[in-house]
């Protein structure tokens, strides 16, 4: 029965100070990110050219594909490329699937980070 009564099992006592200690730490963490973005990323640069070969290299490239071709033909592509050490699209075009004005519409990584309409 009587045990909890005043004791700190009461959040109504602590309240105040726990909103004070997580205003503290929002403090901190913005003064955190300031000094993360203006001590390392203030001069850094992407390397356009490895971005791409990384997202041309990726197997996720076939997810685009699957509306056109379907599931079970991306996941074989993506198989094979894996298997062959290719990209989608190199596979894509070797085994005639698509034809490449095709395939460069359907793999532009630009276009599927867009939002589509």
């Amino acid at each position: 029965g009587l045990g909890g009564i005043g004791s700190l099992l009461d959040l109504n006592v602590a309240m105040p100070m726990m909103g004070a200690n997580v205003l503290d730490s929002i403090g901190l963490l913005a003064g955190a990110c300031n000094t993360f973005c203006d001590k390392l990323l203030g001069g850094l640069e992407p390397d356009r050219d490895r971005c791409a070969a990384l997202i041309e290299g990726s197997l996720a490239m076939c997810t685009s594909l699957v509306p056109v071709i379907g599931y079970d033909a991306s996941a074989k592509l993506a198989y094979g490329a894996y298997a062959e050490g290719k990209t989608v699209r190199e596979l894509a075009l070797e085994q005639g699937i698509l034809d490449a004005d095709r395939l460069n519409e359907l793999l532009d990584a630009e276009s599927m980070t867009r939002p589509q309409a």
